[in-house]
């Protein structure tokens, strides 16, 4: 092997190794040995992306300069204020994917995500990890087997099925449709995640029927805005809760009070340009003592504030006009499942469950984006 090849391939493990200690992070938070060395985790992946962005070509746009240089900005503002590196982390990953391909990134994640699901429930099973145990008021037991919540299990499984979707993109093989099932077992008998049953029904769906509609001219028009479109749902719906309005207090029913939160948290939080240091728990009758948030859309318009929101939607508004461009259909299914989760789970726009995030990387870098008359 060449040196050059070498180097590369160093370039590219230094890169997959960084993402999996950010996966370790985010989801083997409750196994005992992970807790000593978590805090530490985002630090080592931090420094690694780092270098790795300083080693990669120098060879830049300055299209592509100046709106990393602009993201970055805005996202250590929003830091300073939130408390909350997040988005920081996910920038890097991004920016230190240029020479990482879309579909081996995709591949390599679906793997790992399995092997962490097995490991974790298993650590679980050991007796080396703990579990969250929580009960809905019909009395349906919920169990996190491992991981910090039983949505963040149901998140994992559907950040999987979603990759598999788009790697198996109009190939329905019998283990495909086993993952898919099994997952909506586990959802639906173990940690009960609804949200997540509902999405993975849903892409099944979408990949039976979409393939059907892929040149139709009005989905082509609207389905870039899909972002806009339920981050106005959501605002219109919170702000009516407090109207008493009869349809939205029956969607907040269904939605398990997920409007009542956004109207809560409006009524207490100002909506400013770049957002607000949010507390979840505390003393009742206080700020604090809110709920959690779990729309994505309002929750990154209250807490990220209006520029970041504003670059998540021209984020989402660019992968999928960029997909249709290229006649890359397939992200397309997974992408607007996982916009769709985003009314009932603020996973939405964390990039180890929505990892199709990383093919922004596509687009700051102005890779493979050909324009198809």
């Amino acid at each position: 092997m060449k040196t050059k090849d070498r180097f590369i391939n160093i370039k590219k493990y230094l890169f997959y190794f960084s993402y999996t200690l950010i996966l370790v992070y985010y989801l083997a938070n409750m196994v005992y040995i992970v807790k000593p060395i978590r805090n530490l985790l985002p630090y080592f992946s931090a420094i690694m992306l780092i270098f790795l962005i300083a080693i990669q070509s120098n060879k830049y746009k300055l299209k592509s300069i100046l709106l990393i240089l602009s993201i970055s900005v805005v996202l250590l503002f929003s830091y300073n204020i939130t408390g909350d590196s997040i988005f920081i982390l996910a920038f890097l990953l991004i920016i230190a994917s240029k020479n990482i391909d879309f579909n081996e990134f995709l591949s390599f994640d679906a793997k790992i995500k399995i092997i962490l699901i097995f490991v974790i429930i298993v650590a679980y099973k050991l007796g080396l990890a703990e579990t969250i145990i929580k009960y809905r008021a019909d009395g349906v037991v919920r169990n996190s087997l491992g991981f910090g919540h039983p949505n963040v299990l149901g998140g994992v499984l559907l950040s999987v099925c979603c990759e598999i979707s788009y790697l198996k993109y109009k190939k329905h093989s019998f283990l495909k449709i086993l993952f898919f099932a099994i997952s909506i077992i586990i959802c639906e008998f173990v940690c009960d995640s609804r949200s997540t049953e509902i999405c993975i029904l849903l892409l099944i769906i979408l990949n039976y029927v979409y393939p059907l509609f892929e040149n139709n001219k009005i989905i082509r028009k609207v389905l870039p805005f899909t972002f806009i479109i339920l981050l106005l749902v959501s605002y219109y719906t919170g702000n009516a809760y407090g109207t008493h309005n009869s349809l939205v207090m029956k969607l907040d029913s269904i939605f398990s009070d997920r409007i009542r939160s956004i109207y809560l948290f409006l009524q207490n939080y100002n909506i400013n340009l770049l957002g607000n240091y949010l507390e979840y728990y505390g003393m009742w009758g206080e700020r604090s003592s809110l709920t959690v948030l779990d729309n994505a859309y309002m929750r990154l318009l209250i807490e990220y504030g209006i520029i970041t929101t504003s670059f998540f939607a021209l984020a989402f508004y660019r992968i999928i006009k960029q997909a249709y461009n290229e006649n890359k259909y397939k992200i397309i299914v997974p992408v607007i499942v996982l916009l769709v989760y985003g009314l009932m789970e603020n996973y939405m726009y964390f990039i180890i469950y929505d990892v199709f995030l990383m093919y922004l990387s596509n687009i700051i870098y102005y890779k493979n984006n050909e324009k198809v008359k």
